[in-house]
């Protein structure tokens, strides 16, 4: 009997609860007493999954053990307790000022939704099947660096749409909380709102720590803990941190990553303290300190959030400003390796007496990044000179075109309207985009030297040279069939979304285009179009910027299974090409 009363009671009773609390949330007209029972129903389950929860943190030999096996359970009941919180929160509201009731309804059932949801996966989760399914799964690290993001993006949707975050509840949409988080975890900088009106101060605050959470990447957040407490990284962490960061050897991983750690906070200090003198006496700015600290940490990872209402616009005569935020976006974007090796060649030049060469990688960035700010910034200043530029005086237009290249390369800050440019010129962006950053940094697109790389394979096929060479070097040919494969995948998944949102969006094709290019290049620049997305917009966009964060060859390694190596080799073949 009392075996049979267990059973009941673990597998039965909370899914009765939960479907309790559908019928009566959805299927009663919903007035005071039918949410008090609601509210209570998920008092009780909520108060069932913490219990079960602290009994086995109890029972458990080792708390540790038990927090890696049920991590997933443990997210899942702080989740639903947060968002039962935030239900009542906001009924709590309506019972204070019964006149609001109807414009905070909205907020309230989409708070009662998303408990039903986590609350249906917590019981899932607990499972003892399921359970056993979880913990012998073995993830490849570019699988564990894609789930961190999706993770950090999903907890950064709760913070962000809690009551405490948001300014004015009754505009809240958590589809929307989705896509901001998205966007900040992978760095993008696309918005369907303006955050420095939306949320609070603490909303901001969250914002800020998923900004820094993507620039640095969710297994170099989670591991910088781990290093800086004197501990020894696991093996699999390392892993995934090597595929995450492209560091060459497992055994670089703790050094490169407090070095990563003390870049950061150097030169994130440095652009706060520089953008805090020149904000202190500006009128507009009620909180300086807290923007210039939030503008510093967006520019160094290149994400291009601004809690301004018009982003730097105000700034486009501001040099100072410019000068700052610029050199955040380059230094952000040029990647740690390279940070690394300029910061060792003064010592190395010293103790040599000569000035030491850079690395292959390092040399390939520093000319293809050069290149690509120069090109920009002329083209831009050539096409925009009676165009959008015409307004500002002659100090400032090359200064906003100079501006608009460094910022198009994967940081989204703009001092000029992006939607008042040249179809030209957004075709100019577009290609800045599509190209991005440098590895092992904090920006997207398919990186300077993979832009390098192809274009030194089509030279050599140009010259009929059996090898790829640059600076004298011989590229590998496996480095080489990387960087096809990477931009062919990229070409391909930004064409795949530009005709989605064709397909489901109403509006500019080329403006359309221009978000693909953006999302995927994790950019941030927008033409226009992302505000008036639908859903289904939003979803595109949404799978576009994490792609292009993940990166197309991890992702398509993390989705794919295992493969074997082939065991038989075909008979080779021509056939006739062009």
């Amino acid at each position: 009997m009392i075996r049979l009363r267990g059973w009941f009671s673990s597998r039965l009773e909370s899914p009765l609860l939960l479907a309790a609390i559908a019928v009566v949330e959805y299927a009663t007209p919903g007035g005071t007493a039918a949410r008090l029972v609601v509210v209570g129903l998920a008092g009780v389950l909520t108060a069932g999954f913490v219990a079960q929860s602290v009994r086995h943190i109890r029972l458990a030999a080792r708390v540790r053990a038990v927090v890696r096996t049920r991590l997933f359970e443990l997210l899942l009941t702080l989740a639903a307790l947060i968002l039962l919180a935030s239900k009542v929160a906001v009924w709590a509201r309506e019972l204070g000022d019964p006149a609001t009731r109807e414009v905070l309804d909205p907020a309230y059932h989409q708070y009662a939704a998303a408990f039903i949801l986590v609350a249906g996966l917590r019981m899932v989760a607990g499972n003892l099947s399921v359970r056993r399914i979880l913990h012998r799964l073995e993830l490849r690290p570019a699988q564990t660096v894609a789930l961190g993001f999706a993770g950090g993006a999903l907890a950064g949707t709760l913070l962000l749409s809690l009551p405490l975050s948001v300014s004015r509840l009754e505009a809240l949409s958590l589809l929307d909380a989705l896509f901001t988080a998205t966007s900040a975890v992978t760095v993008t900088g696309l918005i369907v709102y303006d955050p420095g009106t939306f949320h609070t101060s603490f909303g901001q605050g969250v914002l800020l720590a998923l900004l820094q959470l993507g620039g640095l990447g969710t297994m170099a957040a989670s591991a910088s803990l781990v290093v800086l407490a004197g501990r020894r990284l696991r093996l699999q962490r390392a892993a995934a941190l090597q595929e995450s960061m492209d560091i060459q050897t497992l055994g670089h991983v703790r050094g490169v990553l407090k070095a990563i750690i003390g870049m950061t906070v150097v030169a994130e200090a440095a652009g706060w303290a520089a953008l805090y003198l020149l904000w202190r006496g500006r009128p507009g700015i009620a909180d300086p300190a807290f923007a210039a600290l939030f503008h510093a940490v967006s520019a160094f990872c290149n994400a291009g959030f601004s809690i301004f209402p018009t982003g730097l616009v105000p700034f486009r005569e501001d040099l100072g400003t410019n000068v700052v935020v610029a050199i955040l976006i380059v230094f952000g974007g040029l990647g740690f390796p390279v940070l690394l090796s300029l910061g060792r060649l003064p010592r190395e030049a010293w103790r040599r007496r000569q000035v030491p060469l850079l690395t292959l990688h390092a040399r390939l960035v520093l000319l293809t990044t050069g290149v690509l700010l120069a090109g920009g910034t002329l083209a831009v200043a050539a096409l925009e000179w009676r165009g959008a530029l015409a307004p500002l005086g002659w100090p400032w237009r090359p200064l906003a075109a100079g501006f608009l290249s460094v910022t198009a390369r994967t940081a989204g800050f703009n001092t000029v309207e992006t939607a008042a440019l040249a179809p030209v010129t957004l075709f100019v962006l577009m290609i800045l985009m599509f190209v991005g950053g440098s590895p092992g940094g904090t920006t997207g697109g398919i990186k300077t030297t993979t832009a390098a790389t192809v274009v030194a394979t089509l030279w050599a096929i140009v010259r009929g040279r059996p090898r790829v060479e640059a600076f004298r070097r011989t590229i590998p040919e496996e480095q080489v069939t990387k960087a096809l494969a990477l931009a062919g995948i990229a070409l391909m998944t930004v064409l795949t979304v530009a005709l989605a949102l064709l397909a489901t969006q109403e509006g500019d094709p080329l403006a359309l285009t221009f978000e693909a290019v953006s999302a995927f290049g994790t950019v941030g620049l927008s033409a226009g179009a992302t505000p008036a997305l639908n859903g289904w917009g939003k979803a595109v966009i949404m799978a576009a910027m994490f792609v292009g964060r993940v990166g197309p060859l991890t992702l398509g390694f993390a989705l794919a299974a295992r493969a074997a190596r082939g065991r038989v080799a075909y008979p080779a073949e021509k056939s006739m090409i062009g």
